[in-house]
């Protein structure tokens, strides 16, 4: 039983390293280095690891935010120049911008056809025609029979 006049016990220290937290100079650098850097490297600048990165933005979502907002800035204004260029002409531009934003692509036929069209992927070859294959190359075909 308490009679009130006992004080309430600080919190047991469970060591460890301290949480990283942070300030508002730290997360303005978070949104300029987005554009630049991986949430690793942001990490390794910071002093922390790319999971301790991950938890700030969980605690803190203003830092998650920044983040956020530095890489939409920097993959809108290269998307503007790449628009820019592809309106201008820049063949590999449009041909880029197509491939990533309409669907195109690429696509190469390879005919696996022998020249004499023996061998072919979309032809069958009869039972008479492998037994033949299979005695050229010296193999009984006695042992298939039933």
């Amino acid at each position: 039983m308490t009679d009130g006049s006992e004080t309430e016990q600080p919190e047991k220290d469970k060591g460890g390293r301290p949480m990283f937290v942070f300030d508002e100079v730290m997360t303005a650098n978070v949104e300029r280095f987005a554009a630049m850097m991986t949430v690793a490297q942001m990490g390794d600048y910071f002093g922390c690891s790319e999971t301790t990165m991950h938890e700030v933005f969980k605690r803190q979502p203003e830092v998650s935010e920044a983040y956020k907002k530095g890489r939409a800035t920097v993959i809108a204004m290269v998307a503007q120049n790449l628009i820019t260029k592809a309106k201008s002409g820049d063949t590999a531009s449009m041909v880029f911008f197509l491939k990533t934003q309409a669907g195109w692509k690429e696509t190469s036929v390879l005919d696996h056809t022998s020249t004499d069209r023996t061998m072919s992927p979309a032809r069958e070859m009869t039972e008479q025609e492998i037994a033949d294959e299979l005695a050229k190359r010296g193999i009984n075909t006695d042992v298939f029979d039933n």
